[in-house]
């Protein structure tokens, strides 16, 4: 019909759903709803050989005049070729497409600690320096710019963290908003990781050890579950009164970085450790803040490295690596028991048939024998 002010305003139906058609801008519709009287616009059109709809707005929040001028805008791009319901790729930004990608993509797919990682990373690396840039218009020189900046402040793998996130950004920028390239393909990485090897030496262990009396109750707590489970920190943090099984600890998948259940036997220490937790909300390490588990030891590490004086830079990580490689060469155990301890997907062909109850054994044996060297360690003049 030929559609006016007058006549969107009057129409009604008894119908569930009535749809009108512009005879000015042929493509524009409005769509009643006899249920509610609510009133829409909309455009019908063809792309890539499929038929499409998309919404324009309400009426009369968007007016005949104001709907047929949008109509005549969008019906043209899709004649020229291009789908009016995808932004341009000439105007969508680098913040847009990271958004999106973490809906679209890293939300449903990654868990929680690393979404929020890439969160953290896009909110302080890439969106001040790119976020309200043109996705189009983002140049080498643009991404070796941010790279260096954080080359400068001797962030190596942090730099090439971002370099890889930008890029995974982009390339969902090629995927669903038409980006004609990425440019971050044909940047190298800005600096060659070194794997770490720092292992503590049992008289570091000691120091360690003994001063963790400078951190607060269940931030010491939290560091020597670190030596006597050889977990990793992220797990011991997430530990909960649910997971704990009498002196079994299981590692729900969910909590687990290779996204497997892992059970870890605990030692009388061990145990004992966690008994002089006072767990709040089912979580042995509540955040003092928030609902939820402590998220990190920074402060605890920091408090650790000075009271220490350690020569050689350590992290929290290396505890892992040290046990796993002191477990070995002062209690004698197998490579293949340390990678059960530690949660390592084993490549032995035996696996599938050798004995689970056989397996947890053994794992006990290798935290209990390490246990008691970690003991003879720390007393050791």
């Amino acid at each position: 019909m030929r559609l006016t002010d007058r006549a969107v305003r009057g129409l009604t139906t008894d119908q569930d759903l009535l749809e009108v058609w512009d005879e000015i801008v042929p493509g524009l519709g409005l769509r009643v709803s006899g249920r509610t009287d609510k009133k829409t616009w909309f455009i019908r059109y063809r792309t890539r050989g499929r038929q499409r709809r998309q919404s324009l707005g309400p009426y009369p929040a968007k007016s005949l005049f104001h709907a047929r001028a949008e109509a005549k805008l969008k019906l043209g791009q899709a004649a020229l070729g291009r789908d009016p319901a995808r932004p341009d790729p000439g105007v969508v930004t680098v913040r847009e497409i990271a958004k999106d990608w973490l809906e679209r993509h890293a939300r449903p797919n990654l868990r929680e600690y690393t979404v929020r990682e890439y969160e953290r990373q896009l909110k302080a690396e890439v969106y001040p320096a790119l976020g309200n840039r043109r996705a189009a218009d983002v140049t080498r020189r643009d991404v070796h710019d941010l790279l260096d900046r954080i080359v400068g402040r001797d962030a190596l793998v942090l730099a090439n963290r971002v370099r890889s996130l930008l890029g995974a950004v982009l390339d969902h920028g090629v995927d669903r908003f038409d980006l004609p390239h990425n440019v971050v393909r044909s940047v190298k990485k800005p600096a060659k990781e070194k794997p770490r090897k720092r292992v503590l030496s049992p008289a570091e262990v000691k120091a360690v050890w003994n001063a963790l009396s400078c951190l607060t109750p269940q931030s010491a707590a939290a560091v020597r579950l670190l030596f006597l489970t050889a977990q990793r920190k992220r797990e011991v943090l997430r530990m909960s009164e649910s997971h704990v099984d009498g002196d079994v600890w299981t590692i729900p998948p969910e909590h687990h970085k290779a996204g497997r259940r892992h059970t870890v036997p605990l030692t009388d220490p061990a145990v004992a450790v966690l008994d002089s937790l006072a767990a709040r909300g089912g979580w042995y390490f509540p955040s003092p803040r928030a609902e939820g588990p402590r998220r990190d030891l920074k402060t605890a590490l920091k408090k650790l490295r000075r009271e220490t004086g350690l020569e050689e830079p350590w992290t929290l990580h290396d505890i892992r690596r040290t046990v796993s490689t002191q477990m070995g060469e002062l209690c004698g155990v197998p490579n293949a028991i340390i990678g059960l301890v530690l949660g390592h997907k084993s490549r032995d062909v035996t696996a599938t048939t050798y004995s689970h109850a056989a397996r947890e054994r053994e794992k006990r044996e290798a935290l209990e024998a390490w246990g008691a060297k970690v003991e003879e360690i720390v007393r050791a003049n």
